[in-house]
């Protein structure tokens, strides 16, 4: 824990309010190519761009919250909750009708991808954004109020989505969170050792 950041009460209450933020952002933020259709060029933006279907957002708020040593723990939860939601969004959306058509990632200018493309991007998003979530977890209580947000978001996602493959999406869910959690406590044992 950052020596700024107090371990009292109002602080865990303010930390689920930003989480709560950073989920509903993150649940949306992957089809956000919807709503810019007709403002932005389809040949730039299409459903299941590889722009917002993806790592690359929270990669790059992950980046801006490390690079910024005076950054608030409000801020380093937006991140978790954002990086778990769309995490949790990716995972129903590697279960499609059929790996075809919008299915398939888009990328800009080239086009949409072949299906094996698309399923390892997908997988490899979803490993790296519940990575870069559980790395900017600070103790356990962070912890137990990110797995519950993880439940919240993948609840809403179900209800949303009424996926007939709702149950291989939290299968997923389930594999990659004990994955990365387990790779995020092995960095973090590595960089006590170094320090």
């Amino acid at each position: 824990m950052y020596p700024h950041e107090r371990a009292l009460p109002q602080h865990y209450i303010v930390g689920a309010t930003w989480l709560l933020l950073g989920l509903v952002v993150g649940l949306h933020f992957p089809d956000v190519d919807l709503r810019l259709q007709g403002l932005i060029p389809s040949r730039v933006l299409l459903h299941r761009s590889i722009l917002t279907h993806g790592l690359i957002a929270s990669v790059m708020l992950f980046w801006l919250i490390r690079s910024r040593r005076d950054a608030v723990p409000a801020h380093r939860l937006f991140v978790v909750g954002v990086s778990l939601a769309v995490a949790v969004h990716l995972c129903f959306d590697f279960f499609p009708r059929g790996w075809s058509g919008f299915a398939l990632i888009h990328i800009p200018i080239y086009g949409r991808t072949t299906a094996l493309f698309s399923q390892s991007w997908l997988i490899l998003s979803i490993i790296l954004c519940l990575y870069v979530a559980f790395l900017l977890v600070r103790n356990i209580i962070e912890l137990a109020l990110s797995i519950g947000h993880l439940l919240i978001s993948l609840t809403v996602s179900a209800v949303k989505n009424k996926h007939p493959t709702t149950h291989l999406a939290v299968m997923l869910l389930a594999l990659a969170v004990i994955v990365t959690v387990l790779m995020a406590h092995r960095v973090r044992k590595v960089a006590a050792r170094r320090a």
